[in-house]
């Protein structure tokens, strides 16, 4: 009950003075009671002044972006009391360093191979791939074990379908992404 009472003194002022709950009365938007947040998209469009053809910005998909490349080389550089995840996590960053880690978004359909800013490496960019869910997504790329389990290496990688890869899946920056690099052949 005290909610409601609560909602209810709410909603009483926003009404404005005059107050009551005259049919009347302009009921409050949802943007009065839940403020918007900065960057939800709730500014409005600002045109171009007359006489300028401005041509609309290209968005790059999020793992297209330095700002990515940094977040997962530190997630990678990430110390853990667990071996496998740091003998992966070492496995990983050299094959960053090598420019042989490919990041992949199945949910946008985005694939990329991964550079490291802080060298001379120069950024790639993204490929579109078939959009997928995740689950699809591993079932067709990650082997099973005799007992249907994902089948891993010695570091605590995926097995990937694809011949002498290894696999990690995971989040990145939130989000969850599923990253490939080549094997070495005694990892297995």
């Amino acid at each position: 009950m005290a909610i409601s009472i609560g909602a209810d003194r709410k909603y009483g002022a926003l009404l404005g003075k005059s107050g009551g709950n005259s049919k009347a009365s302009k009921l409050p938007s949802v943007y009065d009671v839940f403020p918007r947040s900065p960057g939800s998209g709730g500014t409005p469009k600002v045109s171009n002044p007359p006489g300028t053809h401005q041509q609309p910005a290209v968005s790059q998909p999020e793992i297209a972006t330095n700002g990515f490349m940094a977040s997962l080389k530190a997630k990678l550089s990430e110390t853990t009391d667990d071996p496998e995840s740091y003998l992966r996590s070492q496995s990983m960053l050299s094959a960053l360093k090598a420019g042989k880690l490919t990041v992949t978004d199945a949910a946008q359909g985005k694939e990329i191979t991964a550079w490291d800013k802080d060298t001379k490496a120069k950024p790639t960019k993204a490929d579109n791939i078939t959009k997928s869910d995740w689950t699809t997504f591993l079932n067709v790329h990650l082997k099973r074990d005799d007992h249907g389990a994902f089948q891993k290496t010695i570091d605590g990688s995926y097995v990937d379908k694809h011949p002498g890869e290894k696999a990690y899946f995971g989040r990145v920056a939130g989000k969850y992404y599923y990253v490939t690099w080549p094997s070495d052949k005694t990892s297995t």
